[in-house]
């Protein structure tokens, strides 16, 4: 019965700790979102190779969505 207890507390743990990573990868996303936007507004759509650092994919799917939040 020990045996089995001390399983499920490690499962328990585990867990947790993946948890508590998610939370800050969401915060990090929001972060770099509202930078983005603000450089789009304020910079040309041809002053992209500040951004080329950052990953062309991720850049292409924000860009999509922000599109679609203006209503353009």
């Amino acid at each position: 019965m020990d045996l089995v207890k001390s399983l499920r507390k490690k499962k328990k743990k585990k867990k947790k700790k993946k948890k508590k990573k998610k939370k800050k990868k969401k915060k990090k996303k929001k972060k770099k979102k509202k930078k983005k936007k603000k450089k789009k507004k304020n910079a040309s759509p041809y002053d992209d190779d500040d951004d080329d650092d950052d990953g062309d994919d991720d850049y292409d799917d924000d860009y999509d969505d922000d599109n679609d939040d203006d209503g353009i």
